[in-house]
């Protein structure tokens, strides 16, 4: 079974900015099975000349409007690994059934141990 990650990255290495000013998403594709991985694609949450920003410019109010654009964009994704996440779009995420993990790691480590923590709660039928 494959299932899909969104990461937040800078360089496309390191899990390295915070949900609300990420302007891209690494989206990688994993095969439980397997234990294998591959980025698949990037999306961007750049519209036109626009950028939708999910951070307000201080980080002390999020726009809820736009934080439902980028659930629409991430909807076949069941995880985020993000730098930091604030409460209000982890909980949002979190009702449109993704789950959004803050990660301190590289991503190729990042998603092993990921993919060790999803086989093991979907095990349990969680």
């Amino acid at each position: 079974m494959t299932y899909r990650i969104a990461v937040t990255s800078s360089d496309g290495e390191h899990i390295n900015q915070h949900f609300g000013q990420a302007n891209q998403f690494d989206i990688i594709e994993v095969d439980e099975e397997k234990n294998a991985w591959e980025k698949i694609e990037n999306r961007s949450s750049v519209i036109g000349k626009d950028v939708v920003v999910v951070c307000g410019a201080s980080c002390n109010g999020h726009k809820h409007d736009s934080i439902e654009g980028i659930i629409n964009l991430l909807a076949d994704c069941k995880y985020i690994l993000t730098g930091k996440i604030g409460k209000h779009p982890y909980s949002t995420l979190q009702r449109a059934g993704i789950t959004a993990l803050e990660s301190p790691f590289p991503i190729h480590l990042a998603v092993e141990k990921l993919n060790q923590y999803h086989k093991k709660i979907t095990r349990k039928g969680r």
